[in-house]
């Protein structure tokens, strides 16, 4: 009877501490990522930087297509103020465009630092990412540098896994895919975000 009642005692413990360890991992899931206390997101947006943002990109995309059809060689960049990104973002967000509740970049010191809200059921999903964004051999490549969710303690390998899911993603909306042109650089500055293009013929 002893031996029975300790391994019940023993089960019970386990138990109790499979719980403790469950709602101390829901608490720091749902926590906001240290990371945000570290960026601007007091960045200033607008309806101006929306149509700015939109304007750049449209007489990009002509220039790409009128240099390609003249069979042109031309390099060509295109910079965004993290104030019409930022703006862009929040229109997105309004037409319910992005599956997230709240996005803010910054782009600072060659890296951009990104924090989002996930619009999912039960408790809400907080990220945190630093990444480097560069150009290689034409294709946009996404390197971690720091990964956040919520403020659970995340092994290394979960940066290696967000690296390559973001390389997916990124891929799958690579803005330079479906113009006549390859990607040759792409800069991050305190405040901007350019990327420059080589054209290409069209024919």
């Amino acid at each position: 009877m002893r031996i029975i009642t300790g391994i019940l005692v023993a089960i019970g413990v386990i138990g109790l501490i499979v719980f403790m360890l469950i709602l101390a991992g829901c608490l720091l899931y749902s926590l906001t990522p240290s990371l945000k206390d570290h960026m601007d997101t007091e960045v200033a947006v607008s309806a101006e930087d929306v149509e700015s943002f939109d304007q750049k990109l449209e007489t990009f995309e002509e220039g790409v297509e009128a240099a390609a059809e003249a069979k042109e060689a031309q390099k060509m960049s295109l910079l965004f103020t993290e104030e019409e990104v930022n703006s862009k973002i929040i229109e997105l967000l309004a037409e319910g465009k992005l599956p997230m509740k709240e996005l803010i970049i910054n782009f600072n010191d060659d890296l951009c630092w990104v924090y989002c809200v996930l619009n999912n059921p039960g408790i809400s999903t907080k990220i945190g990412i630093i990444a480097k964004v560069e150009a290689i051999d034409g294709e946009i490549k996404v390197r971690v540098i720091d990964f956040h969710l919520g403020r659970l303690p995340l092994p290394k390998s979960a940066d290696n896994w967000l690296e390559s899911l973001l390389e997916v993603l990124v891929a799958m909306q690579n803005p330079i895919e479906d113009l006549p042109a390859k990607l040759t650089a792409i800069q991050v500055q305190d405040g901007s975000f350019s990327f420059e293009v080589t054209t290409r013929s069209t024919e």
